[in-house]
This record gives structure tokens, C-alpha cells and sequence, in this order.
């Protein structure tokens, strides 16, 4: 299954997908909306289409082992993970801000700029 398939509207588990937030080779994500849920949250889908590089499912396997342990400001909090042998998923709550992405059309960037996004990567992952 690949995230073409899937459609504003549909339901999975009981999230509701809203709007395609990324679409990678790899998997798409999704905003998405639960009943009682608070907080935004977002879903993360594979691609699972038979053309899609199978180092995909791998990744996502990683991916719903590894989340669940983070913390901190800089890792979305793990809500849910779906069944890989029925419709894999994880969802995530949505972390407000710029992402990084979008500094990618900018470039070439200002060292001093460059140099500031480093740091504040490396304190994300010292934090994680």
C-alpha cells in the first residue's frame, strides 16, 4: 500500500486524514484528527507499493521501535502505532515550527546561519 491510495476524509483506526503534509519516496505524512484527541496530531504512512524500495518497511520497523523511547522538546510524543501485517502507521503529535526542509530552497546560506542551524541540531540530538 502506498500513500497515493489514501484520500482526505478516509479513516484509519480511528484518525481521520485531513491534508497531506509530505509526500516522500518513503512514506507521506498526514495531518490528522481523532475524536477527543486535544492536541494536533500527524501520520506518518510507508510506502508499501510493490516498485517502492523495500528498505522502506525497514526503516518504518526502526522507526516504531525507536520513537516510543524518545522525549523531550524536540521529539514528537508517540501516540500510536498501527498493525505492520494489517496498515502500518505511526502517529505523532505535530511539533509546531519552521521545518528544516524549507531552509533547502534558500541555499546557499550565510555561514553564521549555517553554523547556528548545526548547533541547534546537535542540541536536539544531545537532547534526544
Amino acid at each position: 500500500m502506498g500513500g497515493s491510495i489514501f484520500q482526505p476524509g478516509n479513516v484509519i483506526d480511528g484518525y481521520r486524514l485531513e491534508a497531506v503534509l509530505h509526500q516522500g519516496s518513503m512514506a507521506s505524512i498526514w495531518r490528522v484528527t481523532a475524536e477527543g484527541s486535544p492536541r494536533p496530531l500527524v501520520m506518518k504512512i510507508p510506502r508499501l507499493r510493490e516498485i517502492d524500495d523495500p528498505a522502506a518497511i525497514v526503516a518504518f520497523e526502526v522507526e516504531v521501535m525507536i520513537l516510543p523511547t524518545l522525549s523531550g522538546v524536540h521529539a514528537p510524543r508517540f501516540i500510536r502505532a498501527g498493525d505492520l501485517s494489517v496498515q502500518p502507521y505511526i502517529v505523532m503529535e505535530w511539533i509546531e515550527g519552521r521545518s528544516l526542509r524549507t531552509r533547502l530552497d534558500d541555499i546557499p546560506l550565510p555561514y553564521p546561519e549555517v553554523a547556528s542551524i548545526g548547533a541547534r541540531v546537535a542540541a536536539a540530538l544531545h537532547e534526544a
